[in-house]
């Protein structure tokens, strides 16, 4: 799970539903994203917020510092961490508590979801975009610190720096599916890539690869949760399920007998507890959440 922080304005807080209206001041992007770990490298800060009695919201309230301690709030994060990098969560609340105290506006946070992209077709590194009809897809899984061209069916509007968690299958699990062939799940891995060149009008990105993470080992990136997307087990009337299993990891879908595409599909692991690693609610080319949630034995 994610948080986003947004700067807002403290007359569009309505407090005592405590819920916010995330429009945004004039030139804010809402792109202050914290995980769960993140935020918690900002513990002693957080205590020393609220030793010094300022109404500090918990990770999951909606309006997280109110205007009028914003700027005591400030103090205590550069007296908790004299430096910071700027891509640091330090860094990042830092950024975010300044231009607050600038705009004598609140801080507020929105819960998001984490999500991936599934059917995307990788090049080689070297290999251009154009072409694609004399090109074998996903031959070799991306390593990090390469730079790849991903092409993304899902067409997000992505900018150059914006980080997307992209997944690899090999060419046969790509082409065919995962239940046509099962060994090639754990074979399967997501990236976390870079953004850095868009061809506008197309689905082809420029990225560079910083993380890579096969799907059994994604509950070791990742803080465990009891959160797991309602309904798991959802199926329509006419649905049939389609599995493929491994050693360590289980795919399911469920596909509707009337449309090619699954109604809903997703990915756990054969510990004990089973884990949910990632989940669909949507088609293929439609993006997929990424979870570490224990599931019931």
């Amino acid at each position: 799970m994610l948080l986003q922080l947004f700067v807002q304005d403290s007359a569009l807080i309505d407090t005592n539903a405590r819920q916010t209206t995330l429009d945004l001041l004039e030139g804010v992007q809402p792109d202050t994203v914290l995980l769960e770990s993140e935020y918690a490298a900002l513990l002693p800060w957080v205590q020393a917020c609220r030793a010094a009695q300022l109404p500090f919201g918990g990770f999951f309230d909606d309006l997280l510092l109110p205007a009028a301690h914003v700027g005591a709030a400030l103090q205590a994060l550069c007296a908790c961490f004299p430096t910071a990098d700027k891509q640091s969560p330090v860094g990042k609340m830092l950024w975010l508590l300044e231009f607050a105290t600038e705009q004598k506006a609140s801080v507020v946070a929105e819960r998001t979801r984490l999500l991936g992209f599934s059917h995307v077709e990788w090049r080689e590194v070297g290999e251009e975009e154009a072409e694609e009809e004399h090109w074998e897809q996903n031959k070799t899984c991306p390593q990090v610190g390469e730079s790849r061209w991903a092409k993304i069916p899902a067409d997000p509007e992505f900018r150059e720096g914006q980080r997307a968690w992209l997944l690899f299958r090999p060419t046969l699990a790509f082409l065919n599916g995962w239940e046509m062939h099962p060994e090639m799940l754990e074979q399967s891995v997501l990236c976390e890539c870079e953004i850095k060149q868009v061809i506008l009008y197309s689905n082809w990105a420029q990225v560079v690869c910083h993380r890579t993470m096969p799907l059994a080992e994604i509950p070791q990136h990742f803080p465990a949760t009891h959160h797991a997307p309602p309904p798991v087990d959802y199926v329509s009337p006419n649905a049939y399920r389609e599995f493929a299993e491994t050693e360590l990891l289980i795919y399911q879908q469920s596909q509707d007998s009337s449309q090619e595409a699954p109604l809903e599909w997703w990915v756990t692991t054969k510990t004990t507890p089973p884990r949910l690693v990632l989940y669909s609610l949507e088609f293929w080319d439609d993006p997929f959440e990424i979870h570490n949630a224990i599931l019931p034995d």
